[in-house]
């Protein structure tokens, strides 16, 4: 059973993929916390205030880079796959590779403004949040659909959680050190334990 997992992409300008890229290449290097408005725009050709009127403040930039950093997972699950391993272990790999984005995509100054009711933000931040949920969202239910399909459903609430957790380990490297085929080894060795 293949499902579409595609969130509709956002029409930014030209200026603001560019951000959006300069933005990616800079965080897998330094992480979030040390990403600069000012120093994104420069490398993208353009301003700060330009950032800023297009994606409403840096938190609706960061949701926003958030989003596409769920839209790239989504494109590196399999598709239609039954297979639980394969997919919790697409997601692990992914945190692996890309650890600064994996944070970020969690980030509790994010998601702590998604779930508050009294968050007075910007539209465009509200969108950015929105589309962070829903790109989330979206990731979960490659899971769910997979956990159903190996009659599994009921813990698939537990198996994200547990996911999630185990891949903060791997990327914190407090698990399992080594290279990425070893890591990845050990990883389908306790998400067999979790899944079969």
């Amino acid at each position: 059973m293949e499902t579409s997992r595609a969130i509709p992409d956002v029409p930014w300008s030209e200026f603001g993929l560019r951000a959006l890229d300069a933005a990616d290449q800079m965080l897998d290097a330094s992480g979030h916390d040390m990403l600069s408005l000012r120093d994104i725009a420069a490398a993208a050709a353009g301003t700060h205030p330009a950032i800023l009127k297009q994606f409403g403040s840096q938190v609706g930039f960061l949701a926003e880079l958030a989003a596409r950093q769920w839209d790239h997972l989504a494109a590196a699950m399999p598709v239609g796959g039954t297979d639980v391993v394969a997919v919790v272990l697409a997601d692990i790999a992914y945190a692996i590779d890309h650890p600064h984005r994996f944070r970020l995509m969690y980030s509790d100054v994010l998601w702590n403004k998604r779930t508050d009711p009294n968050y007075r933000g910007n539209a465009r931040e509200h969108l950015a949040l929105g589309r962070m949920e829903a790109a989330r969202d979206v990731n979960f239910l490659t899971l769910e659909t997979a956990m159903r399909e190996a009659g599994q459903a009921k813990r698939t609430r537990l198996v994200a959680a547990l996911l999630t957790g185990l891949s903060f380990e791997f990327v914190n490297e407090r698990l399992f050190q080594g290279d990425r085929a070893q890591q990845l080894a050990h990883a389908e060795e306790l998400v067999g334990m979790v899944v079969g």
